[in-house]
């Protein structure tokens, strides 16, 4: 009698990968060192204090309710925009100031505690899964490329392709008719947010949780950063990249598709090497660099997929979203990019004013991040209260 059991191919797949790997990593045990400690260097340097101030201010202020209490204020704003909860406000904001992959998180976060239903998790994933400012305007547009114009450039049209791209996706999914159900008054979502908050724990314990769950989700983060480190050397190694370029793209610049190609697995190597064609214009480079970074690469990728693999959230969605932001942030730079660039300097590779962001230390970045955090949060809080007040009077 035939034994009816099944391998699955991807487990077959998975295993003969993971062999592999291990066998590359003993044979080639000294790039992989190196790899990994050019890894571990990437994370603490720049992930860790760019991020680290937000991943603990956006869970503490989910623990408070913050998101019901803001989304409340905004929701006559995000819902017939983006068909969304107001909520989508404070990741949006989050997002934009503290960059990848700290918005798909809280999605997968509200969408755990039921916060929000699973259409409108998919459409928040469409545009409040961006990059952060630091990334692009000093390591891309100063550190790589030497102007901070480009830097500027290339950061309003990922900003712009992102809420172009939610435009876009609030056709998504099945229009539920809006019932007309009395809306909740702001004084009954502040009392159930301290409530909720409250709940015979102390705030510094708290405060405490916030700060081991973020080492956490950082530390998963170093982790995905040193393993496609180790992946993109060994494709290095043995001129992965250029063989692709020569066999599969040879109708295309063979130092773009190069470039391209480590974009899409990673986003910094992908802009630095594009960084280094000397022959692309301002435009060309703003235009290539938006859509690497909008796509996010497939090491952000893997992150956010470890966040959403806890939800219904449908993970074909959020690769197809990431690559219509892609496509809107390429048309965005085809516009903005031929207005800035007349302002910009005639030297383009001369380092301007803003390395300063780009050659600066630990302590100053995590300064930098943390202020970033509060200010772009007060004045968040500034335009919800300002919002709720002439709603109130219309």
């Amino acid at each position: 009698m035939k034994n009816s059991k099944l391998i699955s191919t991807n487990y077959i797949l998975g295993l003969l990968f993971c062999s592999l790997f291990a066998l590359l990593m003993i044979f080639f045990s000294q790039d992989a060192l190196e790899a990994s400690k050019f890894g571990i260097a990437l994370w603490f340097n720049a992930v860790l204090p760019a991020l680290f101030p937000f991943f603990v201010c956006s869970k503490l202020m989910i623990k408070m309710g913050i998101h019901k209490i803001v989304g409340r204020l905004l929701e006559p704003i995000m819902r017939p925009l983006f068909k969304v909860p107001g909520e989508a406000s404070f990741v949006f904001t989050i997002s934009v100031t503290s960059g990848y992959p700290l918005g798909t998180q809280i999605i997968a976060d509200l969408r755990e505690k039921k916060s929000i239903t699973k259409i409108e998790a998919e459409r928040m994933l469409s545009f409040c899964s961006t990059s952060g400012p630091l990334f692009m305007l000093g390591t891309v547009g100063v550190g790589m490329f030497g102007s901070s114009l480009l830097g500027w450039s290339i950061a309003l049209s990922h900003f712009f392709g992102a809420l172009l791209n939610g435009l876009l996706f609030r056709f998504y999914g099945k229009s539920i008719k809006r019932q007309k159900i009395k809306r909740t008054s702001l004084r009954d979502v502040l009392y159930d947010a301290e409530k909720g908050f409250n709940n015979q724990v102390s705030f510094m314990t708290h405060f405490g949780e916030s700060i081991m769950e973020s080492f956490k989700t950082l530390l998963v983060i170093c982790g995905y950063i040193i393993l496609f480190s180790i992946i993109i050397t060994l494709f290095d190694k043995f001129m992965f990249f250029n063989m692709m370029a020569l066999s599969l793209f040879k109708a295309f610049d063979y130092n773009v598709v190069v470039a391209s190609l480590k974009g899409f697995f990673e986003i910094t190597l992908g802009c630095n090497a594009l960084s280094n064609i000397s022959y692309l214009n301002f435009t060309i480079s703003c235009i290539l660099c938006s859509a690497i970074i909008s796509w996010s690469g497939l090491s952000i990728h893997a992150q956010s997929l470890t966040f959403i693999a806890g939800t219904d959230i449908k993970k074909s969605i959020y690769f197809f979203s990431k690559v219509t932001h892609s496509i809107c942030s390429s048309i965005c730079a085809l516009f903005i990019a031929p207005l800035l660039i007349k302002y910009q300097p005639q030297a383009l590779t001369a380092f301007s004013i803003s390395d300063k962001i780009q050659n600066s230390n630990f302590v100053y970045k995590l300064l930098f991040s943390t202020q970033l955090m509060l200010i772009v949060f007060i004045i968040f809080i500034i335009t919800a209260v300002i919002s709720h007040v002439f709603k109130s009077r219309s």
